[in-house]
C-alpha cells in the first residue's frame, strides 16, 4: 500500500495554529474541491458542446489582430508563430484526422476596427 499523499487544501488552512498539520488524503481519494469543481465544470463543459454535422470538415480559427499600426510587427510574428504551430499539427494528421485553417484579420491596433473584425 502507498504512503499517504499530503495536501494542503488553503492556506488558511496551512498557516491555522489551531490545526496540526496539512490534511493527509489517501492515493485515489479524491478531495472535496476536486469533486466540486468537476460538478461545476461538467454544465459548462456540456454547453460547449455543438452537434458537428461533418467530422471531416476542417476547423477553422480566426484571428483579430494588429498586422499594422504601431504593433504591426509583434502582430506578424505572432501570426507566424500560429501559422508554423498549425501546419506542425495539420502535418501529423491535424486534430482527429481534422486540418486546421487559420484566417487572420488586420485590425491596425484599434479597438473599433477589431471589433468589426470579430463581430463580422
Amino acid at each position: 500500500m502507498y504512503p499517504p499523499v499530503v495536501i494542503l487544501t488553503s492556506y488558511e488552512n496551512y498557516f491555522d495554529p489551531s490545526r496540526s498539520g496539512p490534511s493527509i488524503v489517501q492515493p485515489g481519494q479524491p478531495t472535496r474541491r476536486c469533486v466540486l469543481a468537476t460538478l461545476a465544470a461538467l454544465p459548462l463543459a456540456a454547453a460547449g458542446l455543438p452537434a458537428r454535422e461533418d467530422e471531416t470538415a476542417p476547423i477553422k480559427i480566426a484571428q483579430s489582430i494588429a498586422l499594422s499600426g504601431p504593433l504591426g510587427e509583434l502582430g506578424q510574428a505572432i501570426h507566424n508563430g500560429a501559422k508554423v504551430c498549425f501546419a506542425a499539427i495539420n502535418a501529423k494528421g491535424g486534430v482527429d484526422g481534422r486540418q486546421i485553417e487559420l484566417t487572420a484579420a488586420d485590425d491596425g491596433y484599434e479597438v473599433k476596427s477589431s471589433l468589426a473584425n470579430v463581430n463580422g
